[in-house]
């Protein structure tokens, strides 16, 4: 049986997910180098923006269920399944494959809180978070059609 307090949980995550991939977002954006630069210091601004202003709308839709929202970079550590990566800068590649994985979590935990939000019947989160996976999905199109290795 699922509960409120499970869809709150589930939120979180996704919070958490997101700020921190907007963070290995920055960091890429900021330490890009190489005949790609301008395009992926584009395309990574853009990805780190809309993930802002998502984040915003998550909080505020919680907020607004009456849950609380996780805030600071503690609870951010705490509740995302993302792992910083120590070698993420070696190089553009492997730091935009680090990202793909970032976002797979986030797709991880925006499925996760679909279900249990189709369970509660709660159509307005249900859609939210159909709307953010939607945006990770093309997210990760861009990042995985930017590896040269790929």
């Amino acid at each position: 049986m699922v509960s409120k307090q499970m869809l709150q949980e589930k939120l979180s995550v996704v919070v958490a997910n997101t700020y921190v991939t907007v963070m290995l977002t920055q960091k890429l954006h900021w330490h890009v180098m190489g005949g790609n630069f301008y395009g992926i210091h584009k395309m990574t601004q853009h990805q780190y923006e809309e993930m802002l202003g998502a984040i915003d709308s998550t909080a505020e839709h919680m907020r607004a269920l009456g849950y609380q929202v996780p805030s600071g970079m503690r609870q951010y550590q705490q509740l995302s399944t993302i792992e910083e990566g120590k070698d993420t800068l070696s190089t553009t590649d492997a730091s935009l494959e680090h990202l793909l994985d970032a976002h797979q979590q986030i797709r991880i935990a925006l499925n996760a809180g679909i279900r249990v939000a189709e369970e509660l019947e709660d159509k307005a989160t249900e859609e939210m978070l159909v709307d953010r996976l939607r945006a990770h999905n093309k997210h990760t199109w861009m990042i995985a059609s930017s590896i040269s290795t790929i």
